[in-house]
């Protein structure tokens, strides 16, 4: 995996700088830096530091990142920006089944069917009301957030007594 990195990497800087040959800018560049590499501020025994040292000083390295930056901002590669939707989507699967699954040992545990069919009259009822219920606009500040299946649990299992209770 390193190696197919380093690879791309290697395959970047090349195509790079055989496109930073081909700008406006690179020979004025490149002249400059002939200059500074003939300078006294390089030194030979110590070149790559030096040289380094001098290019911040002399402002071509901040030219070169910058020359660098909108490079790859124009070469940007749509894939490496967006995230696949088929993660979200697995993941959201995933989280399902572990909700699903929590949620149905819970009440298997405290001996709650969760899963009731409904009548025709009470399926009848809600395609009849379904435009309704779709716009209901109602205050969601009473209601408190649920945070785990417990939560979901407890909630569930009120309200059914609730209803049944009236």
């Amino acid at each position: 995996m390193a190696e197919v990195k380093d690879m791309s990497i290697h395959l970047t800087a090349e195509r790079l700088t055989t496109e930073l040959k081909d700008m406006d800018i690179y020979k004025g560049f490149y002249e400059n830096l002939q200059r500074l590499v003939a300078s006294s501020k390089v030194k030979e025994t110590d070149f790559k530091e030096t040289l380094i040292d001098a290019m911040k000083q002399t402002g071509l390295e901040t030219e070169l990142r910058n020359t660098v930056y909108h490079w790859l901002r124009s070469h940007k590669n749509p894939n490496n920006v967006k995230e696949p939707l088929v993660y979200l989507r697995k993941a959201q699967a995933q989280w399902e089944k572990r909700i699903n699954k929590s949620l149905n040992s819970m009440a298997a545990e405290i001996k709650v069917n969760l899963s009731q069919l409904r009548t025709p009259e009470e399926k009848q009822e809600m395609m009849d009301k379904w435009n309704e219920l779709s716009v209901y606009d109602i205050d969601l500040s009473q209601y408190r957030p649920v945070y785990a299946p417990k939560d979901f649990l407890k909630y569930y299992c009120g309200y059914e007594v609730q209803t049944t209770s009236q």
